[in-house]
């Protein structure tokens, strides 16, 4: 939820010196959204709390500049709680390296989550994340 809602804020605050009236409209969209979810919570259920990861490169990106997108999603009881989809800022010569920032990224993430289900008081010995290749 809170992904989503920055993720909003960080698309409407790309375009926030175009006064255009799209632009503003997509602002008050998004403080409604903020406004109107602020109580909702996500609510797990059951004794299998697993976290799983899913990770993807697209080498097709951006072609013309050779950039390539990664997405990453976690789950927990097969519910989305983490995810990301980016363009990479670098250029990347060989597919294994390719395949090495996606896996990096997630891993990163992984170590998050970890930590947050510590903190939570669930112990998951293995996170199990999926890769292509």
């Amino acid at each position: 939820m809170q992904d989503q809602t920055l993720q909003a804020v960080e698309m409407v605050s790309k375009f926030k010196e175009n006064t255009a009236k799209e632009r503003r409209n997509a602002i008050r969209r998004v403080f409604r959204y903020i406004k109107g979810t602020s109580s909702v919570a996500l609510c797990f259920e059951g004794t299998k709390l697993v976290v799983k990861g899913y990770v993807d490169p697209n080498f097709v990106g951006d072609p013309d500049k050779r950039k390539f997108t990664i997405g990453y999603a976690f789950t927990l009881a097969r519910r989305a709680v983490s995810w990301l989809s980016k363009l990479q800022n670098v250029v990347v010569l060989s597919i294994t390296k390719a395949k090495c920032i996606p896996a990096t990224q997630a891993s990163k993430e992984t170590i998050l989550i970890q930590r947050l289900m510590g903190e939570l008081r669930h112990k998951q010995q293995k996170l199990i994340v999926y890769c292509e290749s």
